[in-house]
């Protein structure tokens, strides 16, 4: 089974919000829209 390239992009992204939350020791939390209309990522 292999992952979809919008699976891929799921991961990348979560990857990357934790990495900024880690590095700022909590005091930046990106956030994903409810509604992503635009196709805008975090």
């Amino acid at each position: 089974m292999s992952l979809t390239s919008t699976q891929v992009g799921v991961i990348g992204e979560n990857l990357l919000v934790n990495a900024v939350m880690k590095a700022s020791d909590g005091r930046l939390s990106p956030f994903r829209p409810i509604a992503d209309d635009d196709r805008l990522d975090v």
